[in-house]
Protein backbone atom coordinates (compact mmCIF):
# COMPACT_ATOMS: atom_id res chain seq x y z
CA UNK A 1 0.00 0.00 0.00
CA UNK A 2 2.90 2.35 -0.47
CA UNK A 3 2.49 5.41 -2.30
CA UNK A 4 3.73 8.22 -3.61
CA UNK A 5 3.06 11.27 -2.11
CA UNK A 6 1.51 14.58 -3.57
CA UNK A 7 4.36 16.47 -5.07
CA UNK A 8 4.84 17.88 -8.76
CA UNK A 9 2.34 18.85 -10.72
CA UNK A 10 2.79 16.61 -13.70
CA UNK A 11 -0.34 17.18 -16.23
CA UNK A 12 0.10 13.99 -18.93
CA UNK A 13 -2.53 14.68 -22.08
CA UNK A 14 -5.33 12.63 -22.75
CA UNK A 15 -5.94 11.97 -26.40
CA UNK A 16 -10.04 11.59 -26.00
CA UNK A 17 -12.32 14.12 -25.53
CA UNK A 18 -12.62 15.55 -22.18
CA UNK A 19 -15.31 14.36 -20.05
CA UNK A 20 -17.85 17.09 -19.63
CA UNK A 21 -18.90 18.10 -16.15
CA UNK A 22 -22.05 20.17 -15.07
CA UNK A 23 -24.41 20.80 -11.91
CA UNK A 24 -26.14 18.25 -12.31
CA UNK A 25 -27.77 17.58 -8.71
CA UNK A 26 -24.48 19.53 -7.51
CA UNK A 27 -23.91 19.40 -4.14
CA UNK A 28 -24.98 22.95 -2.01
CA UNK A 29 -21.96 24.99 -2.11
CA UNK A 30 -20.67 26.25 1.19
CA UNK A 31 -21.37 29.55 2.19
CA UNK A 32 -18.95 32.10 2.49
CA UNK A 33 -18.26 33.30 5.90
CA UNK A 34 -16.10 36.08 7.31
CA UNK A 35 -13.98 32.78 9.30
CA UNK A 36 -9.91 34.21 9.74
CA UNK A 37 -8.73 29.93 10.27
CA UNK A 38 -4.98 31.48 10.17
CA UNK A 39 -6.21 33.52 13.23
CA UNK A 40 -7.62 30.20 15.01
CA UNK A 41 -4.40 28.64 13.14
CA UNK A 42 -2.18 31.16 15.51
CA UNK A 43 -4.32 31.09 18.55
CA UNK A 44 -3.44 27.22 18.71
CA UNK A 45 0.42 28.21 18.35
CA UNK A 46 0.75 27.63 14.88
CA UNK A 47 3.90 29.94 13.11
CA UNK A 48 4.68 30.19 9.62
CA UNK A 49 6.07 26.49 8.08
CA UNK A 50 9.76 26.63 7.58
CA UNK A 51 9.54 24.98 4.26
CA UNK A 52 6.51 27.01 3.06
CA UNK A 53 5.79 30.29 5.56
CA UNK A 54 2.72 30.37 3.40
CA UNK A 55 1.78 27.87 5.46
CA UNK A 56 0.97 27.75 8.90
CA UNK A 57 2.10 24.53 11.06
CA UNK A 58 0.81 24.10 14.69
CA UNK A 59 1.44 21.01 16.59
CA UNK A 60 -1.38 19.45 18.70
CA UNK A 61 -1.93 17.58 21.61
CA UNK A 62 -4.25 14.51 21.10
CA UNK A 63 -4.85 11.59 23.25
CA UNK A 64 -3.13 8.35 22.64
CA UNK A 65 -6.00 6.51 22.89
CA UNK A 66 -9.29 8.89 21.29
CA UNK A 67 -11.52 6.62 23.90
CA UNK A 68 -10.34 7.44 27.24
CA UNK A 69 -11.04 10.52 29.57
CA UNK A 70 -7.51 10.64 30.51
CA UNK A 71 -4.15 9.38 30.10
CA UNK A 72 -0.99 9.55 27.66
CA UNK A 73 -1.25 12.28 24.57
CA UNK A 74 0.58 12.83 21.34
CA UNK A 75 2.00 15.38 19.31
CA UNK A 76 0.14 15.07 16.16
CA UNK A 77 1.67 18.07 12.94
CA UNK A 78 -0.47 19.90 10.73
CA UNK A 79 -0.06 22.93 8.16
CA UNK A 80 -2.97 24.98 6.99
CA UNK A 81 -2.29 27.48 4.32
CA UNK A 82 -5.79 29.81 5.31
CA UNK A 83 -7.69 30.92 2.91
CA UNK A 84 -8.39 35.06 2.83
CA UNK A 85 -11.38 35.25 5.32
CA UNK A 86 -12.97 37.53 2.21
CA UNK A 87 -13.29 34.91 -0.04
CA UNK A 88 -13.34 31.72 2.11
CA UNK A 89 -15.83 28.95 1.77
CA UNK A 90 -14.56 25.81 2.81
CA UNK A 91 -11.68 23.77 4.28
CA UNK A 92 -9.89 20.93 1.98
CA UNK A 93 -8.06 18.26 3.50
CA UNK A 94 -5.27 16.23 1.41
CA UNK A 95 -4.57 13.05 3.26
CA UNK A 96 -1.64 10.95 1.75
CA UNK A 97 -0.14 7.87 1.34
CA UNK A 98 1.80 5.05 2.57
CA UNK A 99 0.90 4.74 6.10
CA UNK A 100 3.96 6.79 6.42
CA UNK A 101 4.64 9.14 4.26
CA UNK A 102 4.93 12.72 5.35
CA UNK A 103 2.03 15.09 4.05
CA UNK A 104 4.26 18.27 5.65
CA UNK A 105 6.97 17.52 3.17
CA UNK A 106 5.08 18.35 0.28
CA UNK A 107 2.80 21.10 1.26
CA UNK A 108 1.32 22.23 -1.80
CA UNK A 109 -1.62 25.27 -1.64
CA UNK A 110 -3.20 23.31 -5.33
CA UNK A 111 -2.81 26.42 -7.17
CA UNK A 112 -1.12 24.80 -10.08
CA UNK A 113 -4.56 23.08 -10.10
CA UNK A 114 -6.68 25.80 -9.91
CA UNK A 115 -6.21 29.32 -8.35
CA UNK A 116 -9.08 29.37 -6.61
CA UNK A 117 -8.24 26.38 -4.31
CA UNK A 118 -6.41 28.60 -2.21
CA UNK A 119 -8.60 31.70 -3.01
CA UNK A 120 -11.66 29.56 -1.51
CA UNK A 121 -10.35 26.93 0.77
CA UNK A 122 -8.27 26.44 3.80
CA UNK A 123 -5.72 23.57 2.34
CA UNK A 124 -4.68 21.32 5.16
CA UNK A 125 -2.10 18.71 5.01
CA UNK A 126 -0.96 16.54 8.16
CA UNK A 127 1.93 14.22 9.51
CA UNK A 128 -0.12 11.00 10.19
CA UNK A 129 0.23 10.27 14.06
CA UNK A 130 4.16 8.79 14.20
CA UNK A 131 4.91 9.96 11.21
CA UNK A 132 7.52 12.33 11.11
CA UNK A 133 6.90 15.47 12.75
CA UNK A 134 4.06 13.93 14.28
CA UNK A 135 6.60 11.38 16.13
CA UNK A 136 9.41 10.50 13.88
CA UNK A 137 9.16 6.91 14.37
CA UNK A 138 12.00 4.64 12.56
CA UNK A 139 13.02 1.53 12.20
CA UNK A 140 15.86 2.10 9.78
CA UNK A 141 18.29 -0.68 11.00
CA UNK A 142 15.93 -3.07 11.12
CA UNK A 143 14.75 -2.39 8.02
CA UNK A 144 18.07 -2.28 5.91
CA UNK A 145 18.72 -5.87 7.44
CA UNK A 146 14.79 -7.32 6.69
CA UNK A 147 15.02 -6.06 3.10
CA UNK A 148 17.96 -7.08 2.22
CA UNK A 149 17.89 -9.91 -0.10
CA UNK A 150 14.47 -8.94 -1.03
CA UNK A 151 11.06 -10.55 -0.04
CA UNK A 152 10.31 -13.07 -2.83
CA UNK A 153 9.38 -16.67 -1.36
CA UNK A 154 8.53 -19.44 -4.26
CA UNK A 155 9.66 -22.54 -2.53
CA UNK A 156 9.69 -23.82 1.01
CA UNK A 157 13.08 -23.16 1.94
CA UNK A 158 12.30 -19.37 0.23
CA UNK A 159 9.48 -19.29 2.89
CA UNK A 160 11.29 -20.53 5.86
CA UNK A 161 14.15 -17.92 5.39
CA UNK A 162 11.72 -15.28 4.49
CA UNK A 163 9.71 -16.20 7.92
CA UNK A 164 12.25 -15.90 10.00
CA UNK A 165 13.69 -12.35 8.44
CA UNK A 166 10.03 -11.23 9.23
CA UNK A 167 9.58 -12.22 12.63
CA UNK A 168 13.49 -11.17 13.87
CA UNK A 169 12.03 -7.94 11.64
CA UNK A 170 9.12 -7.39 13.84
CA UNK A 171 10.87 -7.56 16.90
CA UNK A 172 13.86 -6.10 16.31
CA UNK A 173 11.59 -2.91 14.47
CA UNK A 174 9.37 -2.28 17.45
CA UNK A 175 12.31 -2.17 19.73
CA UNK A 176 14.10 0.09 17.61
CA UNK A 177 11.11 2.42 17.67
CA UNK A 178 11.34 2.44 21.46
CA UNK A 179 7.87 3.24 21.91
CA UNK A 180 6.44 1.20 25.21
CA UNK A 181 4.71 -2.07 23.55
CA UNK A 182 0.91 -1.07 25.43
CA UNK A 183 1.38 2.56 23.20
CA UNK A 184 1.63 0.31 19.83
CA UNK A 185 -2.09 -0.69 19.20
CA UNK A 186 -2.93 3.56 18.95
CA UNK A 187 -1.42 3.72 16.00
CA UNK A 188 -4.19 3.02 13.55
CA UNK A 189 -6.75 4.53 11.40
CA UNK A 190 -9.26 4.49 13.88
CA UNK A 191 -7.22 6.38 15.85
CA UNK A 192 -5.84 8.81 13.08
CA UNK A 193 -9.39 9.75 12.21
CA UNK A 194 -10.19 10.90 15.82
CA UNK A 195 -7.55 12.92 15.27
CA UNK A 196 -8.82 14.62 12.18
CA UNK A 197 -11.97 15.03 14.50
CA UNK A 198 -10.27 17.02 16.81
CA UNK A 199 -8.91 19.00 14.41
CA UNK A 200 -12.18 19.88 12.55
CA UNK A 201 -13.54 21.04 16.28
CA UNK A 202 -10.63 22.70 17.82
CA UNK A 203 -10.83 24.93 14.74
CA UNK A 204 -14.49 25.52 14.80
CA UNK A 205 -14.97 24.24 11.45
CA UNK A 206 -18.46 23.23 10.49
CA UNK A 207 -17.60 20.85 7.66
CA UNK A 208 -14.60 19.18 5.56
CA UNK A 209 -13.98 18.44 1.60
CA UNK A 210 -11.39 15.52 1.68
CA UNK A 211 -9.26 14.21 -1.16
CA UNK A 212 -7.05 11.13 -0.18
CA UNK A 213 -4.87 9.25 -2.02
CA UNK A 214 -3.65 5.90 -1.73
CA UNK A 215 -3.72 4.97 1.86
CA UNK A 216 -5.33 8.30 2.21
CA UNK A 217 -8.05 6.90 0.93
CA UNK A 218 -8.52 4.51 3.44
CA UNK A 219 -8.09 7.24 6.80
CA UNK A 220 -10.69 9.09 4.29
CA UNK A 221 -13.28 6.47 3.70
CA UNK A 222 -12.88 5.71 7.56
CA UNK A 223 -13.96 9.16 8.65
CA UNK A 224 -16.44 9.86 6.45
CA UNK A 225 -18.02 6.66 7.63
CA UNK A 226 -17.88 7.39 10.93
CA UNK A 227 -18.60 11.49 10.42
CA UNK A 228 -21.11 11.63 7.28
CA UNK A 229 -22.53 14.58 8.43
CA UNK A 230 -18.88 16.11 8.29
CA UNK A 231 -18.21 15.60 4.89
CA UNK A 232 -19.01 18.35 2.20
CA UNK A 233 -17.40 16.11 -0.44
CA UNK A 234 -14.67 12.96 -0.65
CA UNK A 235 -12.20 12.27 -3.46
CA UNK A 236 -10.52 8.79 -3.28
CA UNK A 237 -7.59 8.54 -5.93
CA UNK A 238 -6.01 5.28 -6.05
CA UNK A 239 -8.72 3.18 -4.06
CA UNK A 240 -8.00 0.99 -1.21
CA UNK A 241 -11.36 -1.43 -0.63
CA UNK A 242 -11.90 -1.44 3.09
CA UNK A 243 -13.75 -4.66 2.62
CA UNK A 244 -10.74 -7.31 2.11
CA UNK A 245 -8.89 -8.87 4.64
CA UNK A 246 -5.14 -8.85 4.30
CA UNK A 247 -4.72 -11.90 2.62
CA UNK A 248 -7.18 -11.02 -0.02
CA UNK A 249 -5.61 -7.56 -0.10
CA UNK A 250 -2.09 -9.09 -0.76
CA UNK A 251 -3.69 -11.38 -2.95
CA UNK A 252 -5.38 -9.03 -5.20
CA UNK A 253 -2.32 -6.95 -5.35
CA UNK A 254 -0.19 -9.83 -6.57
CA UNK A 255 -2.85 -10.44 -9.32
CA UNK A 256 -2.97 -7.15 -10.38
CA UNK A 257 1.11 -6.61 -10.48
CA UNK A 258 1.31 -9.67 -12.47
CA UNK A 259 -1.32 -8.55 -14.99
CA UNK A 260 0.36 -5.70 -15.32
CA UNK A 261 3.80 -7.93 -16.36
CA UNK A 262 2.07 -9.91 -19.04
CA UNK A 263 0.45 -6.23 -20.11
CA UNK A 264 4.26 -4.64 -20.09
CA UNK A 265 5.70 -7.73 -22.07
CA UNK A 266 3.03 -8.54 -24.82
CA UNK A 267 3.37 -4.80 -25.47
CA UNK A 268 7.20 -5.25 -25.83
CA UNK A 269 6.52 -8.46 -28.21
CA UNK A 270 4.25 -6.01 -30.17
CA UNK A 271 6.73 -4.08 -31.38
CA UNK A 272 9.55 -5.49 -33.62
CA UNK A 273 12.56 -3.57 -31.73
CA UNK A 274 12.28 -4.67 -28.55
CA UNK A 275 10.90 -8.05 -28.96
CA UNK A 276 14.23 -8.86 -31.44
CA UNK A 277 16.02 -9.26 -28.16
CA UNK A 278 14.39 -12.18 -27.47
CA UNK A 279 14.65 -14.03 -31.07
CA UNK A 280 16.61 -16.77 -29.87
CA UNK A 281 14.38 -18.07 -27.49
CA UNK A 282 12.00 -20.69 -27.34
CA UNK A 283 8.15 -20.20 -28.62
CA UNK A 284 5.91 -20.35 -31.35
CA UNK A 285 5.46 -16.23 -31.32
CA UNK A 286 6.76 -13.32 -30.77
CA UNK A 287 4.59 -12.83 -27.21
CA UNK A 288 5.87 -16.40 -26.41
CA UNK A 289 9.40 -16.02 -27.12
CA UNK A 290 9.49 -12.31 -25.24
CA UNK A 291 7.97 -14.22 -22.02
CA UNK A 292 10.55 -17.57 -22.31
CA UNK A 293 12.84 -14.58 -22.02
CA UNK A 294 11.70 -13.42 -18.84
CA UNK A 295 11.82 -16.53 -17.29
CA UNK A 296 15.27 -17.43 -18.72
CA UNK A 297 16.88 -14.87 -16.76
CA UNK A 298 14.53 -15.71 -13.85
CA UNK A 299 16.48 -18.59 -13.99
CA UNK A 300 19.78 -17.18 -13.94
CA UNK A 301 19.42 -15.15 -11.43
CA UNK A 302 17.91 -18.16 -9.67
CA UNK A 303 21.12 -19.94 -10.25
CA UNK A 304 23.12 -17.48 -8.71
CA UNK A 305 23.66 -13.74 -8.20
CA UNK A 306 25.11 -11.53 -10.80
CA UNK A 307 28.02 -8.82 -10.26
CA UNK A 308 27.89 -5.67 -11.91
CA UNK A 309 30.13 -2.75 -12.01
CA UNK A 310 27.90 0.61 -11.17
CA UNK A 311 30.27 4.07 -11.88
CA UNK A 312 28.31 6.69 -9.69
CA UNK A 313 28.37 10.19 -10.82
CA UNK A 314 31.91 11.36 -9.22
CA UNK A 315 33.61 8.43 -10.84
CA UNK A 316 33.54 5.84 -8.02
CA UNK A 317 32.78 2.15 -9.11
CA UNK A 318 30.48 -0.17 -7.31
CA UNK A 319 30.31 -3.52 -7.49
CA UNK A 320 26.53 -4.37 -7.18
CA UNK A 321 24.85 -8.19 -6.67
CA UNK A 322 21.74 -8.56 -8.74
CA UNK A 323 19.90 -11.44 -7.71
CA UNK A 324 16.31 -13.13 -8.56
CA UNK A 325 14.65 -11.48 -5.67
CA UNK A 326 16.28 -8.03 -7.09
CA UNK A 327 14.26 -8.68 -10.47
CA UNK A 328 10.76 -9.35 -8.07
CA UNK A 329 11.74 -5.89 -7.11
CA UNK A 330 12.52 -4.60 -10.35
CA UNK A 331 9.55 -6.30 -11.94
CA UNK A 332 7.12 -5.24 -9.20
CA UNK A 333 8.31 -0.98 -9.49
CA UNK A 334 8.76 -1.12 -13.27
CA UNK A 335 5.16 -2.36 -14.37
CA UNK A 336 4.52 0.56 -12.31
CA UNK A 337 4.44 3.51 -14.77
CA UNK A 338 4.42 4.43 -18.55
CA UNK A 339 8.17 5.17 -19.42
CA UNK A 340 9.46 2.01 -17.00
CA UNK A 341 7.01 -0.07 -18.62
CA UNK A 342 8.81 1.35 -21.99
CA UNK A 343 12.45 0.61 -20.74
CA UNK A 344 12.09 -2.84 -18.47
CA UNK A 345 11.60 -5.24 -21.49
CA UNK A 346 14.71 -3.42 -23.34
CA UNK A 347 16.57 -3.91 -19.87
CA UNK A 348 15.35 -7.54 -19.51
CA UNK A 349 16.29 -8.26 -23.32
CA UNK A 350 19.66 -6.78 -22.61
CA UNK A 351 20.44 -9.73 -19.95
CA UNK A 352 18.83 -12.32 -22.24
CA UNK A 353 21.21 -11.28 -25.35
CA UNK A 354 23.99 -10.23 -24.20
CA UNK A 355 24.18 -11.31 -20.45
CA UNK A 356 23.97 -7.50 -19.79
CA UNK A 357 22.74 -6.47 -16.14
CA UNK A 358 23.54 -3.09 -16.01
CA UNK A 359 20.15 -2.20 -17.40
CA UNK A 360 18.38 -3.73 -15.11
CA UNK A 361 20.33 -2.27 -11.70
CA UNK A 362 19.39 1.35 -13.47
CA UNK A 363 15.94 0.47 -13.61
CA UNK A 364 16.05 -0.86 -9.66
CA UNK A 365 17.39 2.30 -8.20
CA UNK A 366 15.19 4.35 -10.94
CA UNK A 367 11.55 2.73 -10.09
CA UNK A 368 12.56 2.38 -6.67
CA UNK A 369 13.45 6.07 -6.24
CA UNK A 370 17.08 5.27 -4.64
CA UNK A 371 19.71 7.66 -5.24
CA UNK A 372 22.64 5.44 -7.13
CA UNK A 373 25.42 7.01 -5.12
CA UNK A 374 24.16 6.45 -1.86
CA UNK A 375 26.40 3.33 -2.21
CA UNK A 376 25.48 -0.34 -1.90
CA UNK A 377 21.48 1.16 -2.39
CA UNK A 378 20.46 -2.31 -2.67
CA UNK A 379 20.72 -3.77 0.72
CA UNK A 380 19.18 -0.43 2.44
CA UNK A 381 16.01 -0.02 3.36
CA UNK A 382 16.77 4.10 3.95
CA UNK A 383 17.63 4.36 0.66
CA UNK A 384 13.92 5.37 0.61
CA UNK A 385 13.79 8.33 2.55
CA UNK A 386 10.18 9.00 2.33
CA UNK A 387 8.34 6.39 4.05
CA UNK A 388 8.47 5.43 7.67
CA UNK A 389 8.59 1.44 7.91
CA UNK A 390 7.79 1.81 11.54
CA UNK A 391 4.50 3.46 10.64
CA UNK A 392 3.73 1.53 7.55
CA UNK A 393 3.92 -1.93 9.54
CA UNK A 394 2.46 -0.30 12.63
CA UNK A 395 -0.25 0.89 11.37
CA UNK A 396 -0.97 -1.60 8.35
CA UNK A 397 -0.83 -4.35 11.39
CA UNK A 398 -2.98 -2.93 13.54
CA UNK A 399 -5.93 -1.72 10.47
CA UNK A 400 -6.41 -5.77 10.01
CA UNK A 401 -5.59 -7.29 12.92
CA UNK A 402 -5.02 -10.82 14.28
CA UNK A 403 -6.89 -13.31 12.21
CA UNK A 404 -5.87 -15.84 14.42
CA UNK A 405 -5.48 -16.89 18.19
CA UNK A 406 -1.57 -17.91 18.24
CA UNK A 407 0.94 -17.13 16.20
CA UNK A 408 1.49 -20.27 14.68
CA UNK A 409 -1.55 -20.20 13.06
CA UNK A 410 -1.76 -16.35 11.49
CA UNK A 411 1.33 -17.48 9.88
CA UNK A 412 0.70 -20.41 8.39
CA UNK A 413 -2.75 -18.81 6.63
CA UNK A 414 -0.74 -16.44 5.61
CA UNK A 415 1.78 -18.13 4.17
CA UNK A 416 -0.65 -21.27 2.67
CA UNK A 417 -2.46 -17.92 0.66
CA UNK A 418 1.23 -17.41 -0.68
CA UNK A 419 1.94 -20.70 -2.10
CA UNK A 420 -1.24 -20.94 -3.97
CA UNK A 421 0.31 -17.89 -5.72
CA UNK A 422 3.39 -19.92 -6.68
CA UNK A 423 2.36 -21.39 -10.01
CA UNK A 424 2.02 -17.67 -10.90
CA UNK A 425 5.49 -16.67 -9.94
CA UNK A 426 7.30 -14.20 -12.11
CA UNK A 427 6.97 -11.79 -9.87
CA UNK A 428 5.87 -12.86 -5.80
CA UNK A 429 7.24 -10.20 -3.56
CA UNK A 430 4.20 -7.76 -4.01
CA UNK A 431 2.48 -10.57 -1.35
CA UNK A 432 5.15 -11.02 1.07
CA UNK A 433 5.45 -7.50 1.77
CA UNK A 434 2.96 -7.60 4.76
CA UNK A 435 4.23 -10.92 6.06
CA UNK A 436 5.67 -9.27 9.56
CA UNK A 437 2.11 -8.42 10.42
CA UNK A 438 1.79 -12.13 11.45
CA UNK A 439 4.47 -11.46 14.73
CA UNK A 440 3.69 -7.76 14.96
CA UNK A 441 2.26 -6.80 18.96
CA UNK A 442 -1.35 -6.37 17.44
CA UNK A 443 -4.10 -6.73 20.45
CA UNK A 444 -7.04 -6.11 17.99
CA UNK A 445 -9.29 -9.45 16.36
CA UNK A 446 -9.81 -9.16 12.61
CA UNK A 447 -13.00 -7.93 11.92
CA UNK A 448 -14.85 -7.34 8.71
CA UNK A 449 -15.23 -3.73 7.64
CA UNK A 450 -18.14 -2.39 6.63
CA UNK A 451 -18.42 -1.26 2.74
CA UNK A 452 -18.82 2.56 2.26
CA UNK A 453 -22.50 3.86 1.15
CA UNK A 454 -22.21 7.01 2.40
CA UNK A 455 -25.32 8.34 1.93
CA UNK A 456 -25.97 12.25 1.71
CA UNK A 457 -22.05 12.52 0.55
CA UNK A 458 -21.02 12.88 -3.11
CA UNK A 459 -17.70 10.46 -3.67
CA UNK A 460 -15.80 10.34 -6.38
CA UNK A 461 -13.67 7.81 -6.65
CA UNK A 462 -10.61 7.72 -9.23
CA UNK A 463 -8.47 4.72 -10.82
CA UNK A 464 -5.92 3.65 -13.34
CA UNK A 465 -5.59 0.40 -15.48
CA UNK A 466 -1.83 0.72 -15.20
CA UNK A 467 -1.72 1.16 -11.19
CA UNK A 468 0.74 -1.10 -9.37
CA UNK A 469 -0.24 0.19 -5.85
CA UNK A 470 -4.01 -0.07 -5.66
CA UNK A 471 -4.96 -2.23 -8.52
CA UNK A 472 -7.64 -0.50 -9.98
CA UNK A 473 -10.38 -3.57 -9.43
CA UNK A 474 -10.75 -1.84 -5.96
CA UNK A 475 -12.23 1.48 -6.48
CA UNK A 476 -14.53 -0.36 -8.99
CA UNK A 477 -15.57 -2.06 -6.27
CA UNK A 478 -15.79 0.68 -3.84
CA UNK A 479 -17.68 2.97 -6.66
CA UNK A 480 -20.54 -0.10 -6.77
CA UNK A 481 -21.44 0.23 -3.58
CA UNK A 482 -21.96 4.17 -3.05
CA UNK A 483 -25.23 5.42 -2.81
CA UNK A 484 -24.04 8.87 -4.57
CA UNK A 485 -20.79 7.57 -6.57
CA UNK A 486 -18.95 8.51 -9.58
CA UNK A 487 -16.19 6.73 -11.31
CA UNK A 488 -12.99 7.90 -13.25
CA UNK A 489 -11.22 5.38 -14.60
CA UNK A 490 -7.81 6.42 -16.46
CA UNK A 491 -6.53 4.08 -18.64
CA UNK A 492 -3.24 3.21 -18.39
CA UNK A 493 -0.70 5.47 -16.42
CA UNK A 494 0.31 4.50 -13.03
CA UNK A 495 -0.62 5.16 -9.20
CA UNK A 496 -2.73 8.11 -8.51
CA UNK A 497 -4.01 10.08 -11.13
CA UNK A 498 -5.12 13.87 -10.44
CA UNK A 499 -2.86 16.33 -10.86
CA UNK A 500 -1.16 13.79 -13.97
CA UNK A 501 -4.07 13.15 -16.70
CA UNK A 502 -6.13 16.60 -17.35
CA UNK A 503 -9.16 14.64 -18.31
CA UNK A 504 -9.46 13.53 -14.82
CA UNK A 505 -8.42 17.00 -13.62
CA UNK A 506 -11.72 17.84 -15.62
CA UNK A 507 -13.83 16.20 -13.54
CA UNK A 508 -12.01 16.06 -10.08
CA UNK A 509 -11.25 19.82 -9.46
CA UNK A 510 -14.75 20.94 -10.31
CA UNK A 511 -16.16 18.44 -8.20
CA UNK A 512 -13.74 19.60 -4.59
CA UNK A 513 -14.00 22.99 -5.69
CA UNK A 514 -17.68 23.43 -6.12
CA UNK A 515 -19.39 19.70 -5.67
CA UNK A 516 -20.13 19.56 -9.28
CA UNK A 517 -20.89 16.08 -10.23
CA UNK A 518 -19.69 14.68 -13.38
CA UNK A 519 -22.25 14.16 -16.48
CA UNK A 520 -22.44 10.51 -16.03
CA UNK A 521 -21.79 8.16 -13.36
CA UNK A 522 -18.69 6.31 -14.85
CA UNK A 523 -16.05 8.17 -17.16
CA UNK A 524 -12.79 6.78 -18.99
CA UNK A 525 -9.95 8.94 -19.35
CA UNK A 526 -7.06 7.93 -22.15
CA UNK A 527 -3.45 8.31 -21.12
CA UNK A 528 -0.58 6.20 -22.41
CA UNK A 529 0.71 2.22 -20.83
CA UNK A 530 3.78 2.23 -22.65
CA UNK A 531 5.54 5.88 -23.19
CA UNK A 532 7.13 6.24 -26.89
CA UNK A 533 10.21 6.31 -27.21
CA UNK A 534 12.50 9.02 -26.37
CA UNK A 535 13.85 11.37 -29.18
Amino acid sequence: MHARPLAALVTLVASSALACTEDKGAAPAPHTTLVDIGERVRALGGEPCVDDPEFLCATLEMPLDHGATDGKTIAVAFAVHPAPAASRRGTLIVATGGPGYSGLDYLDDLSEYDARFPEEFDIVHFDLRGVKRSGGLECKTAAAIFYEGGLRAANAIEEKWLTGKAKTFAVECVKEMGLPEEDLPFYNTEQATEDLEAFRERLGIDELTLYGLSYGTQLTQTYSQKYPHRVRALAIDGVIDLTLDHREYMTNLHHGVSQLLRLTLEHCAENPDCAAAFDAAPGANAAEKVFAGFDAVAKELQAGAKLVLWTTTDGTEIEESYSRSALDTTTFNAVGAPVSRRDFPKALGAAYQFGDYLPLVRIFYETGGIDPDSGAAMARADADTGISNAVYYTVTCNDYGNDANSEAARVELYLSAGRALWPDGRVLSPYYGDLPCMFWPVTKPASETLPLTQAGVPVLVLGATGDNATPVDQGEATFARLEDGYLVTVEGAGHVMWGYNACADAIVTPFLLHGTRPAQEVSTCADTFVAAEAP
